[in-house]
């Protein structure tokens, strides 16, 4: 270079630091819609629960059932009450909903009367068809068409075997020493199995008639009699 010339101005790289600048404040400007974005859809769910909560399990409606005072219980140790409801239904009884485990289950009811030779009848079967007791029939109607008519009863041990059969047609009856005394108000039977099979794997609903003949004239009475649906679960 000569004195005569002078020095020629050094151009500048397009990925200079002023570039570099204006790009990072881009990106970081991307970044932050970014993130807004992202916030806003992670609140979605909470602001959607908000707006609609997802259904909670309603508490037990009742205590015991309307007509025979029956209370549902886990049958494994330190068990506790199972939920029950009142199906919104205009029928007479009014039918009842348990929500249980697949897992052996007591009914609990008022101590019988002692000279009640009839016991707790119960009729368990696979769906509503059993919904489907005459009040005033009397027991020994056998033209009567009904589980509950003598005749038949299925016969078991003195203790019981703790099962339930699933049949339309017949009742188990549970007396004298098939029936638990737990205290001088409550007495309870055991449940383990149906058909002699486990609940443990059950996942069907179970259908339950229940009739007790509480004034003991060997007719069924209104008020002698439940409907009860038990629903289980694992």
């Amino acid at each position: 270079m000569t004195e005569a010339e002078s020095p020629k101005p050094k151009r500048r790289h397009p990925l200079s630091r002023s570039w570099w600048t204006s790009f990072g404040g881009i990106v970081a400007a991307i970044t932050t819609v970014a993130a807004s974005i992202v916030t806003i859809v992670v609140s979605v769910p909470p602001i959607m629960a908000a707006l609609h909560p997802m259904p909670q399990p309603k508490p037990s409606e009742l205590q015991r059932t309307p007509d025979l005072a029956l209370e549902f219980w886990s049958g494994v140790s330190g068990g506790t009450q199972y939920p029950m409801s009142l199906r919104d239904t205009r029928d007479s009884p009014q039918i009842v909903d348990v929500q249980a485990k697949a897992e052996p289950f007591i009914i609990r009811f008022p101590t019988l009367n002692p000279s009640d030779w009839g016991g707790v009848h119960i009729c368990a079967w696979k769906d509503p068809t059993i919904f489907n007791v005459q009040a005033g029939k009397t027991w020994s109607d056998i033209n009567y068409d009904s589980p509950f008519v003598s005749g038949k009863g299925l016969a078991d041990t003195a203790a019981g075997h703790a099962s339930l059969p699933l049949t339309n047609e017949y009742h188990s009856y549970w007396v004298d020493s098939r029936v638990d005394h737990v205290s001088q108000t409550k007495d309870q039977i055991y449940i383990s199995s149906l058909d002699d099979k486990s609940i443990a794997n059950r996942t069907q609903e179970l259908y339950l008639t229940i009739w007790i003949d509480q004034n003991q004239d060997d007719t069924i009475n209104n008020g002698e009699y439940e409907y009860v649906v038990m629903h289980f679960t694992r």
